[in-house]
């Protein structure tokens, strides 16, 4: 966190950079004094179990025909499918009447905004008990 004449920074990483005012992405400003709720959506992690564990079955059902290279690469595409599902997350931020994801990056970036934002509301007087910050579910 480090104090300037106008703002407080609570998080730089990169094009993401959270203060007391504002997320401002790489393609998006937005202004932390409507944000009621914040999330972290893993989206990814679903998809990329289901599409692994399809890989790793079809491996499984099919291995009488496949040489084995084949099978190996299948089984390997699979989990390095879910493990690509895993470290990827998203940012939800809800204001009155509406939700939408800001940011698409890898879990620990989300977690790490996520905590700078609850900071930040925090840090401020304006409504901070209003604030719903959910933990990122595992």
């Amino acid at each position: 966190m480090t104090n300037t004449k106008t703002e407080t920074v609570f998080l730089e990483h990169g094009p993401i950079r959270v203060t007391d005012k504002y997320l401002t992405t790489r393609f998006k400003d937005e202004a932390l004094a409507p944000i009621q709720s914040v999330q972290i959506g893993r989206d990814p992690l679903w998809m990329a179990g289901i599409m692994g564990l399809g890989l790793v079955l079809f491996a499984n059902r099919f291995g009488d025909l496949l040489f084995w290279h084949e099978q190996m690469m299948l089984v390997g595409a699979g989990v390095l499918a879910a493990l690509a599902g895993y470290c990827v997350a998203s940012l939800q931020i809800g204001q009155h009447m509406q939700e939408r994801t800001v940011l698409w990056a890898p879990l620990w970036t989300v977690v790490a905004v996520r905590k700078a934002i609850s900071q930040a509301k925090h840090a401020s007087n304006d409504n901070s008990a209003a604030i719903i910050i959910s933990e990122p579910a595992e």
